[in-house]
């Protein structure tokens, strides 16, 4: 297989280059004399090959950020004061429940949905079964993240190799973005105090516009909102780890 770029941003001048080619080629116009063709950028190389799609170092990252989403999924719950639109135990072909009016529920709805299509479609392309009814063991979004972490290699050799990848980086800023929105002062976070030096209970409120203290009197650990949201960004990343230990 010849070398190709690698979709990411770190060929993005390349990606660029060819981005404002593909535009002035459609806007050309041959029978305007006071214009001519564009010419195809072809002294801009790439810094990365794909291997075979994304480079090494995207591909490490898809894999982390594709384990993070399950942890970001439920902090994000607990940072919007959330619920569910039905229960993640629900067995498929059970009556639905009414929809939650959460936008949080809603948003993780959509991916959800989006998981259920990428595990779908390459079973499809593999010619495999449909997913299995889940629910009883783990809940459905943890499962079908596992699944799709297990079968990750191979979806990344995929002619949807692109598409999941970008799908899976983009989900994973929605989700740290949402979780690390900006609660006024005096809301209750949804991180744990976090050890060493903290209680490890649910007990961080924002105090100020910076600060953030823990509200157990034997605790009161005092940081900054800075360094509350590398706590959080450090819980995500701890995801990959956890989630590796259950994929069979």
């Amino acid at each position: 297989m010849s070398a190709q770029a690698c979709p990411g941003n770190c060929n993005s001048r390349y990606w660029k280059a060819w981005d404002a080619y593909d535009k002035a080629e459609a806007a050309y116009q041959p029978l305007d004399p006071a214009t001519s063709r564009p010419e195809p950028p072809e002294d801009v190389r790439w810094r990365n090959d794909g291997e075979p799609v994304w480079c090494a170092e995207h591909t490490a990252q898809i894999r982390r950020e594709l384990a993070s989403l399950d942890d970001l999924t439920a902090l994000l719950l607990r940072t919007a004061d959330g619920y569910e639109s039905q229960p993640r135990t629900e067995r498929a072909g059970s009556s639905p429940e009414p929809r939650s009016p959460s936008p949080a529920a809603e948003k993780l709805d959509e991916l959800d949905r989006l998981l259920t299509l990428w595990e779908k479609g390459y079973r499809d392309l593999m010619g495999w079964d449909s997913p299995p009814r889940r629910g009883t063991d783990a809940d459905r979004r943890t499962t079908a993240i596992a699944w799709l972490t297990s079968h990750l290699d191979g979806i990344l050799a995929s002619a949807y190799a692109t598409e999941f990848g970008w799908d899976v980086l983009a989900w994973r800023k929605i989700l740290a973005r949402d979780v690390k929105g900006e609660p006024p002062p005096g809301r209750r976070l949804p991180l744990r105090c976090p050890k060493p030096g903290g209680c490890g209970l649910l007990t961080l409120t924002r105090k100020t516009a910076d600060r953030v203290e823990c509200a157990n009197p034997a605790c009161q650990r005092s940081m900054s909102w800075d360094k509350y949201e590398e706590e959080v960004e450090q819980a995500a990343r701890g995801a990959a780890v956890r989630l590796a230990e259950r994929v069979p």
